[in-house]
């Protein structure tokens, strides 16, 4: 099933299925392990991606003179 991260809510409701998942027994540890660390490079590239964003809009404001 294809997912959609769009934001930290999504990866944290993934973490929470795999988290599920592994309790239940239908994910496997190892399985489990590398979903959370694939997670875990996704949260910083979500986190990077929204500091950049609000850098570039900052950096627009000061270069159009906006106050």
């Amino acid at each position: 099933m294809a997912r959609r991260f769009n934001n930290l809510n999504d990866v944290k409701k993934y973490l929470a299925h795999v988290l599920n998942g592994l309790e239940d027994g239908s994910i496997e540890k190892d399985d489990a392990r590398v979903r959370g660390y694939v997670s875990s490079v996704l949260h910083k590239v979500l986190l990077d991606n929204d500091l950049e964003n609000r850098v570039k809009a900052l950096e627009e404001r000061l270069a159009g003179g906006v106050k």
